[in-house]
């Protein structure tokens, strides 16, 4: 049987169109042999058993052909926390990450109440609710497989009293000027683009994906029911499509809202806009 090293190299060779090769050769090959990745490199000559090699050549078939890497582990890593993630739900992105920090940066009272809107795995509540302690954080979704997941995740980070998990659509839940902050990363890749997107995209819920022919469709609900959920004051946090920053922006400013700004991620890309209510 080959060894660590030799498996290794012919796993890069297998993903050799995958941007991510080594790291996927290398989280994948730990978890079929049940180790750390730095158990890999201290033990290279070690062979595999016959039974951690078939495994390990299904992940790589799997993530050749475009299954993406965080659904092959069950995991996926977001603000520090470790996340279970399936097919349910997608793989929280670093760039989502910059909700959470903008979101830190809003002044708001004491014992705030935050919506985290089409919640997924729930990794931007549970982000908020671990760094804004006194905050009620509500989580909504409108699929249950999804609120399953986030609700695996609660549990296992001790959140289960400081997140509020919704079966709902969007803001359908809460009443007028009840909310500090409304968070989101909706559906924004428009159905026109689906046929360019990398293959890794089609492995992930088609719903948490697109929304309408222009990606504008979920967004632009948001924004027209947080004027009403979010209290005079409050602040909207949107994530949307690196060439859609101008877009939201109007969209805002055409429901009322004021102090629009966006936000670049560190590729330099605007990602992220916020908004005051009136």
């Amino acid at each position: 049987m080959a060894n660590i090293a030799q498996t290794l190299r012919d796993a890069r060779r297998r993903l050799a169109g995958v941007h991510d090769a080594q790291l996927s050769a290398e989280l994948l090959l730990a978890r079929a042999l049940g180790c750390t990745r730095s158990a890999l490199y201290s033990a290279p000559e070690k062979a595999l058993e016959p039974g951690e090699a078939t495994e390990f050549d299904r992940l790589i078939d799997a993530r050749s052909s475009g299954h993406p890497l965080g659904y092959l582990l069950g995991q996926a890593e977001f603000w520090s926390l470790s996340l279970l993630v399936s097919p349910a739900v997608l793989v929280p992105r670093p760039e989502t990450e910059l909700v959470v920090e903008t979101a830190l940066g809003v002044p708001r009272p004491p014992h705030a109440r935050i919506a985290d809107l089409g919640t997924g795995s729930g990794a931007i509540a549970a982000a908020i609710a671990l760094e804004c302690t006194d905050a009620h954080v509500v989580a909504t979704d409108r699929s249950a497989a999804a609120l399953a997941i986030a609700k695996r995740n609660v549990e296992r980070l001790g959140l289960r009293d400081r997140i509020e998990l919704t079966l709902a659509n969007w803001l359908d839940p809460f009443r007028a000027d009840g909310l500090d902050i409304v968070l989101s990363n909706p559906p924004y890749i428009g159905e026109s683009e689906r046929s360019g997107l990398p293959p890794e995209l089609m492995h992930e819920p088609p719903s948490a994906l697109f929304s309408g022919h222009d990606g504008l469709g979920a967004l632009s609900e948001i924004a027209r029911g947080a004027v009403y959920c979010l209290r005079s004051g409050g602040t909207l946090i949107l994530e949307h499509g690196a060439e859609q920053g101008h877009q939201v922006r109007a969209i805002l400013h055409a429901n009322g809202y004021h102090d629009v700004e966006t936000l670049r991620d560190l590729a330099g890309h605007e990602r992220v806009t916020r908004a005051t209510n009136t």
